[in-house]
């Protein structure tokens, strides 16, 4: 068994930073739901980035009603809310676990499938799974997504060692955590870029704030990305472009500062379920426009425009 590397806490409610420092917490698992039914339970963009801003990490969590409900259906339409909280929140790209079994015998069939929806729409490796020991079990036998996140309820007293994430206690108020992986889904930490569905970025371990705007598009077209030039000045500042749309899909990217040409260039072929980043400003080269030619073949992509400062 691998030992504790960060303490958190998750809770229905808000829980304030006094309290999170009281308790030694350096996470806080912060829920998605549906909107507006449940939103009593959701923490709004304002109280993320004070989370983040006093130097906590955060991990999204997605519970409707605990169940997995019809299945492969309940797993992409809670993926397609969820994407779009984490839209608003400044993490677009962040992992979620999803509470499809808050109960000690769930229908592990329904179970598989309602994982199997969300990865449709997010991708493998940004999905997590909330349960006792044996929903945890049985889907890291199957690898069916990357992060577990295992209740000590319904587990008897042993915790499945694949778990990176594990609830020890629950109180009326709060619930308590452990993380036992460097990586446990936290949506404030960097993870590798390149042709991936992860968040851009060049040095795991860095915390950073990031500001994040989304263009859907379908078919064919051109988009004019104008990048902030506050930003572009800041010497801890990352600004990216990416777009992930169909197989096959081709993009053409050429980005540049106002009456100086060109800086940078990428031309792709996409693959399905990828996403494709680019780095606009390296070095002495501060963009503060980017084109983007898209053609996704009469499918839908999207096109993203990332930019992060670290602290």
């Amino acid at each position: 068994m691998s030992d504790p590397v960060a303490w958190g806490m998750d809770a229905a409610s808000a829980v304030s930073v006094d309290t999170m420092r009281a308790n030694g917490a350096t996470f806080i698992c912060c829920y998605l739901a549906p909107y507006p039914s449940q939103s009593w339970k959701m923490r709004t963009p304002a109280q993320i980035k004070e989370y983040v801003s006093a130097g906590f990490d955060v991990v999204f969590n997605w519970e409707s009603d605990g169940t997995p409900g019809n299945g492969y259906p309940t797993g992409v339409d809670a993926a397609k809310q969820a994407q779009a909280q984490l839209y608003d929140r400044g993490f677009a790209n962040a992992p979620v676990i999803f509470t499809f079994a808050d109960s000690e015998s769930p229908s592990l069939t329904l179970l598989d499938a309602a994982i199997a929806g969300a990865v449709s729409v997010l991708g493998h490796d940004r999905v997590g799974a909330y349960g006792g020991i044996a929903v945890i079990r049985h889907l890291a036998d199957q690898d069916a997504c990357r992060y577990y996140w295992q209740t000590y309820a319904w587990s008897g007293g042993s915790r499945e060692p694949r778990a990176q994430l594990y609830q020890r206690q629950n109180t009326q108020t709060y619930d308590y955590d452990v993380a036992y992986a460097h990586d446990y889904g936290q949506a404030t930490l960097d993870r590798s870029g390149g042709n991936s569905s992860a968040v851009p970025g060049t040095s795991t371990g860095k915390r950073s704030t990031m500001d994040v705007q989304n263009w859907p598009v379908t078919g064919s077209g051109d988009i004019e990305v104008n990048i902030p030039a506050g930003f572009v000045q800041a010497t801890t500042a990352e600004v990216w472009i990416g777009y992930r749309g169909v197989a096959g899909g081709k993009v053409d990217a050429v980005w540049g500062a106002t009456g100086h040409g060109g800086v940078g260039e990428a031309h792709d072929v996409l693959e399905a379920s990828s996403t494709y980043w680019h780095q606009l400003n390296t070095g002495a080269q501060q963009p503060d426009q980017c084109s983007v030619h898209y053609d996704f073949a009469g499918g839908n992509g999207v096109v993203t425009l990332a930019i992060r400062e670290h602290t």
